[in-house]
């Protein structure tokens, strides 16, 4: 008969929420949306209610992202104006339309753009991390199509092709996905943009976490730590996919890789950007 159905608790969402046989499950979820199976979904959402996974209001109906709509209203986007133009850097300066943040200035990256839908905090960050640790895979769309609008109203429309910062092997192995990589997916559908194989671009050693390091220490961490092919990425603009951006470092070793490898320019995109990086405050991104 197979493994009772319920919901699990404080889990709600993970995987649909249900324990369910690895067939079953495929079934459930393949036949969700379906009118006559949404109907069944809606009502079976009477004897298993569950929470919103950001702020724990109770929901109405089994959900595939059991996330409600206050929260997503709440992972707004950042406002367009005032940011560094190189990097993106949220300054909360009013009137300011050219902008350029000191560590650009200092310490120029390889990548010519970079963009973050929203700012790293609240829902938005809860979101993330959902996707990151939690297994919610199916908030890659979501998010992912929040960044190709990024995109789309941005200066990203001489992009030739897509490409996802790696996730080291270990961790991928623990995770069983590169974030990165679902995001980008998504991205280069809705760009109409060819998504380049993780041999495109790939890490050539382990590396620290970045949390907890200054940026020196960071850039001094991921560098030379990625390397790309020159087949793949020569003579082409190259659109660089991550999840959470907060001082560069990462996306510029990954820029440099690429630009390496003859890469015409690099230009990147994240889920959120940190404001001005507070490197040792506890809410800095996990890795």
């Amino acid at each position: 008969m197979g493994a009772p159905l319920h919901p699990v608790p404080g889990k709600a969402g993970r995987r649909l929420g249900l324990i369910l046989p690895q067939p079953a499950r495929r079934w459930y979820e393949a036949t969700l949306f379906k009118p006559t199976w949404r109907a069944a979904a809606d009502l079976l959402g009477l004897f298993f209610p569950s929470r919103c996974r950001v702020c724990q209001t109770p929901l109405h109906a089994v959900a595939r992202l059991p996330i409600c709509a206050r929260c997503w209203l709440d992972a707004a986007p950042i406002a367009d104006h005032a940011q560094c133009n190189v990097c993106g850097l949220p300054t909360g300066l009013r009137g300011v339309e050219v902008f350029q943040c000191q560590q650009c200035i200092a310490h120029p990256p390889r990548f010519a753009l970079a963009r973050s839908y929203g700012e790293y905090g609240g829902a938005l960050r809860s979101m993330i991390h959902l996707l990151k640790y939690d297994e919610m895979i199916p908030l890659a769309s979501p998010l992912g199509e929040r960044l190709a609008s990024v995109a789309r109203a941005g200066d990203f429309g001489t992009c030739d092709a897509v490409a996802a910062v790696p996730l080291e092997s270990s961790r991928r192995r623990a995770r069983g996905y590169n974030q990165a990589e679902l995001l980008a997916k998504v991205v280069a559908r809705r760009m109409t943009l060819p998504l380049l194989d993780a041999s495109a671009l790939r890490r050539t050693r382990a590396t620290t976490s970045q949390a907890g390091l200054t940026r020196a220490q960071r850039r001094e961490n991921v560098r030379g730590a990625f390397e790309a092919q020159s087949k793949a990425v020569k003579d082409r603009v190259i659109l660089l996919i991550d999840d959470v951006m907060t001082t560069g470092a990462t996306l510029d070793a990954c820029a440099a890789a690429l630009r390496n490898a003859g890469a015409t320019r690099v230009l990147c995109l994240s889920v959120a950007r940190t404001p001005e990086p507070e490197l040792n405050d506890a809410n800095e991104p996990r890795q």
